[in-house]
């Protein structure tokens, strides 16, 4: 704004202040300005209504934070109220107006004021008391008085009080503006405070258009998460199958060539769903790093298996030396994707041929995990960036990214990875694991009892074929029944450790089966069977004990079973504690 002055005290002016109650108060620079204007020795007068909340006396001092009593003492300050001082009988006299505003005038100048304010406010109050006529006429009467007593007029204009015909009839009777709830008391003019009026709705209609396309943005988004959890429903059926067979040929297959082949499509269809799994968590809102205890050297030969595709034409022989037996607390999926990564790295940085070794071993009670090769190595620049999200050496054939995810997911185990390299003499990645299983670890390895016995609520052949297939797998008895009055009996007439019951049933209600299941058998776990794309709110789950999630592993089952034995040595139900396995 070109031009503009801050506002100062000037003889025989109007100034309008542009208000709305919307503004929070009185703004601080305006309070500033009357007590900068009382010190200096000038003198105020207060029009303030009876019924009004915020302008009165008493609000005074919290808004603006000056001492009213003092100035009042003193002869500066004079507080009068409308309807006391200016209505006569509920009337407008205009005479009786005039001289009592010239008489105040006046008296202060008689008492040595030479700059006097007159200061009010119109807003809803004053339209319920006085006519728009009426109130047009006192601020014509009290604007001739600040032109012949030469003092000046600060009046306070609520814009979203006033009628429109009004509020154009009393700011035309305004020398120059201000407007309230800035940081600033600059001083417009007619033409500035239109051209400031535009500017903001221009302002305005941007940020509106910038909403709408952005609340677009949003919908699109929530459209798309929509999609994807369809995509990932239909994903993870499939997922369910790969997951089931693979898992059922390596149990009957008698061929370890094939078992090798069998365990490599496993543990890759389980890193899938790990990773649909994480989407999904995202789409949700939610962050989920479920851990347990997985030997290291598991890990580092299922990634092995996994890279070999990688190698192709090129001569490249890749070595293990796993010399550490150690159980390391982790999530295994995110572990296997870190080292897969390194290795998948080692292999592109060979040209035509050399060696990748994969070693492990114990390092003073930590475990450690390391990937050298022979490969072309790194300069210091390349060396000291390779952590940098999308810097990459590979050009089109490379993201940027598996480094730096691969960095985030360490220290969120608490690990840490030290490089080594030198161009033209390859390079070492050390990755050092500091946990340490301790009693937890012995206590995840008593998965389950020989005897335990499991009631499954389940009308669907497949799903409930599948539950019994894994839990012949461990060894454990199931028995399905979808009967609410036989279910009932059964749990009477025979021990069972936990209950298992699907989300999706046709003719129960899941969640009804649970509160009676746990009215009469508080100590037996019940556990809901759901998809991974299924949402349920936490406060309709106070009878269940555990969701698990399909797909699930063996090993997931297994998890969920010992928990809940856990629960039933214990005799503990605690109904908030919601655990999710998926």
């Amino acid at each position: 704004m070109y031009g503009l002055r801050e506002l100062q005290y000037e003889e025989g002016i109007l100034c309008g202040i542009m208000s709305s109650n919307l503004a929070n108060g009185y703004c601080a620079p305006f309070g500033n300005f009357i007590e900068k204007y009382l010190k200096s020795g000038g003198a105020l007068i207060y029009v303030y209504n009876k019924t009004n909340k915020k302008p009165d006396k008493e609000y005074f001092e919290r808004y603006w934070e000056i001492n009213s009593e003092l100035y009042e003492k003193k002869g500066q300050l004079i507080f009068l109220c409308l309807e006391d001082q200016l209505l006569c009988n509920k009337t407008v006299n205009m005479e009786m107006i005039e001289k009592f505003y010239s008489n105040k005038v006046k008296a202060l100048k008689k008492s040595n004021f030479e700059k006097i304010i007159v200061y009010m406010m119109q807003d809803r109050y004053c339209a319920f008391k006085i006519s728009e006529e009426e109130t047009y006429n006192i601020l014509n009467i009290l604007k001739t008085i600040i032109n012949k007593e030469r003092v000046m007029a600060l009046v306070k204009y609520i814009v979203d009080d006033l009628s429109e015909r009004i509020f154009i009839n009393l700011i035309s009777l305004s020398d120059y503006f201000i407007i309230d709830g800035r940081n600033d008391l600059k001083v417009y003019n007619y033409s500035e405070l239109i051209k400031n009026a535009l500017e903001n709705l221009f302002i305005k209609q941007n940020y509106e258009e910038q909403n709408i396309k952005e609340l677009k943005k949003v919908e699109n988004l929530k459209n798309m998460g929509q999609l994807f959890q369809g995509i990932i429903h239909d994903f993870n059926n499939l997922l369910s199958t790969i997951i089931g067979v693979s898992q059922i040929c390596m149990l009957k297959s008698p061929k370890e060539g094939l078992n090798e082949y069998f365990n490599t499509i496993y543990k890759t269809s389980l890193d899938g769903k790990a990773i649909l799994n994480k989407v999904q968590s995202y789409i949700r809102g939610i962050t989920d790093n479920r851990k347990g205890f997985y030997n290291i050297n598991n890990i580092v030969e299922t990634s092995i298996s996994m890279a070999r595709y990688r190698i192709k034409s090129k001569k490249i022989v890749i070595k293990s030396r796993l010399n550490s037996d150690n159980l390391v607390y982790c999530n295994e999926h995110e572990i296997r994707q870190v080292v897969l990564n390194l290795l998948l790295n080692s292999i592109d940085s060979i040209e035509e041929e050399g060696v990748v070794t994969v070693s492990t071993y114990n390092s003073g009670g930590n475990t450690c995990l390391r990937v050298e090769d022979t490969g072309v190595g790194m300069d210091k620049l390349t060396l000291g960036r390779i952590f940098e999200p999308y810097f990459t050496t590979k050009g089109d054939k490379g993201n940027g990214l598996g480094l730096n995810i691969s960095k985030q997911i360490l220290e969120e185990h608490d690990a840490t990875i030290k490089v080594e390299s030198k161009l033209g003499n390859g390079s070492r990645f050390t990755i050092t694991f500091t946990q340490e299983a301790g009693q937890m670890l012995a206590e995840s390895n008593a998965f389950y009892k020989g005897n335990t016995k499991v009631l499954i609520i389940e009308d669907s052949d497949i799903i409930g074929r599948e539950l019994l297939k894994y839990l012949s797998i461990l060894n454990i008895n199931g028995k399905i029944e979808i009967d609410k009055n036989l279910i009932l009996k059964e749990l009477s007439e025979n021990k069972y450790e936990l209950v298992i019951c699907n989300f999706n049933l046709s003719n129960l209600n899941p969640l009804e089966i649970s509160e009676e299941i746990k009215e009469k058998f508080p100590d037996i776990p019940f556990v809901l069977l759901m998809e991974n794309s299924e949402i349920i709110n936490e406060k309709y789950l106070r009878t269940v004990d555990f969701i698990l999630r399909r797909p699930f592993t063996t090993e997931e089952l297994a998890e969920i079973i010992r928990k809940c034995l856990k629960t039933n040595k214990n005799n503990e139900h605690n109904e908030h504690n919601i655990c999710n396995i998926s």
